[in-house]
């Protein structure tokens, strides 16, 4: 039994990942430099307030 398992299981290694034959890999167009940068202010990450996770507390659920 452990002889058919450790079979299967080398079968299964190398033949498992095989794609198979006509593989290509698709071309994807990739720019070469990002179009436009985005700073840091423009996040507006001020705009949260300083304990944004108490607006968290009614999705709670309620024990009643």
């Amino acid at each position: 039994m452990m002889r058919r398992a450790s079979l299967f299981l080398l079968i299964m290694l190398v033949f498992g990942c095989t794609v198979g034959p006509d593989y290509k890999r698709p071309v994807v167009p990739v720019p070469k430099q990002w179009s436009e940068a985005i700073e840091a202010k423009e996040l507006h990450l001020k705009a949260l307030p300083d304990k944004w996770w108490q607006g968290l507390e009614m999705l709670a659920p309620s024990a009643g």
